[in-house]
This record gives C-alpha cells, structure tokens and sequence, in this order.
C-alpha cells in the first residue's frame, strides 16, 4: 500500500507540473498548478535529508515532527508561489486541505507514539524517494514535452493561417485583427490561451504569435509568417522577453 501511495504522489506532482504542456483547451489554472508543483517537488528535497537520518538514526517520532515541519514550509512558499500568479482563492484551499490533514497526520502520530507502535520504515524512504524521483522525472522529460506541446501548437494553427491567407486573397490586404476572421482558434494546448495576431509593416508581413501565458519555461514563443502557408519557426527565448 505504501508503494501505492509513493506512485500516486509521484504521478500526481509530475502531471501538475507538466499541466500547461498537455492537449486540452486552455485552463487559467494550468500555469498557476504548474509553478505550485514545481515548488513544491523542489523543495521537497529538503525533506530526503530528514528520510535518510530517520533511517539512520531510527529516530522516528522526532524526525516525523520535523518532516512536518519542512513539509508545511514547503507547502507555504508553494501557496505564496500559487497566490502570486494571480490564484489566490486556489492557494489558500490548498492550503487549507494541507493544515487540515496536517492535523490528522499529527493526531495519528501522538497516537502511536502513546500506544507504543513503530513506525514503517516505508515513510522515511517515501520521503527520500518522492522528491528526488519527481525532480528527476521532470527535469529529464521537460525538454521533450515542451517540444511536442510547441509542434501541436504549431499543427493547430493550419486552420487560422488558410483563413489569413483567404482573406488575403478576398480583400488583398491581411486583416488587422484575427477578430474579423470570427472563429475562435484554440491551440489545443491547456497553457495557451490563444494565438495572438500581430500585423507588421503595413500587413504586408504578419506575426502569429502563442504563448505560455504565465510560464516561466524557456521557449515560450511561436511565430508563424502568414505570407508562407505552413512554415511556423519556434523562437527560444526567455518568456521574460514575451511580456
């Protein structure tokens, strides 16, 4: 069961912080979840140094106090990171759900240590293996994932660049917004809300940008030519540069 529990947390952390990269339609939350958990899974890593001591020392009853401890820490800054990215009532619930089975957590443990019983020598590894496994799986598939949520992107956006070309071809000039083409295109990627039109040097070259809208990933930007059908260059920078 405990191994259950450790897959699911893993699963669980991993898929929040890949969130914004996954198809779907666009979710507000997404970036926000996103940056909780990737706070949360590094700063897990404070509490692998308090699992290897606990089995070490086999002291379980304090080192299970102070993994509370670096826990909430831990799950604070998280909120704090949650509340800054504009999701305020998000991060306060989670925050609430983490101080209420703190509760439960901490009455289960004055229980068995009044009743005597040891603790399982699986929670100490848990709380090693969880953060180390959960920042290595993101950190070794974040590139690829990235990747294949850009080339959706860029798939998606056919259908928005035949219909700038066809209103090209009608009026002989490229429109000055994507509103007047009526439909409303959606990448298909849960991070993206929208793609963004930008008409440059009297339309004769317009840009089709998408990006991650409050990411901090590198390589947020696309930028599609509407004068060449099909070619869609993604340009790596920064996302601080995208603002």
């Amino acid at each position: 069961m405990h191994a259950i529990h450790t897959a699911l947390w893993i699963l669980l952390l991993v898929s929040a912080m890949l969130l914004p990269f996954l198809s779907g339609r666009y979710d507000p939350l997404a970036t926000s979840v996103s940056a909780c958990a990737t706070v949360a899974a590094f700063g897990s890593l404070l509490l692998a140094p308090v699992g290897i001591a606990w089995l070490i020392y086999n002291r379980g009853y304090a080192l299970a106090k102070s993994g509370f401890v670096v826990a909430t820490l831990v799950v604070a800054f998280a909120t704090l990171t949650m509340v800054s990215k504009g999701s305020a009532a998000a991060g306060a619930a989670i925050l609430a759900l983490w101080l209420t089975w703190l509760v439960h957590l901490w009455r289960r443990l004055c229980a068995a240590k009044m009743n005597g019983v040891k603790l399982s020598r699986a929670i100490p590894i848990a709380l090693i293996l969880i953060p180390l496994a959960v920042t290595a799986t993101r950190m070794m598939i974040i590139g690829a994932v990235a990747s294949w949520s850009h080339d959706r992107a860029i798939a998606n956006s056919t259908e928005i660049i035949a219909d700038i070309e066809r209103f090209h071809q009608r009026t002989g000039a490229y429109p000055v917004a994507i509103g007047s083409l009526w439909p409303d295109y959606q990448a298909g990627i849960i991070g993206i809300e929208r793609y963004r039109y930008e008409p440059s040097g009297g339309g004769l070259q317009p840009l089709l940008r998408a990006s991650f809208n409050g990411s901090r990933h590198r390589g947020g930007r696309y930028v599609q030519s509407a004068r060449r059908t099909g070619f869609f260059e993604s340009c790596r920078r920064p996302a601080a540069a995208l603002a």
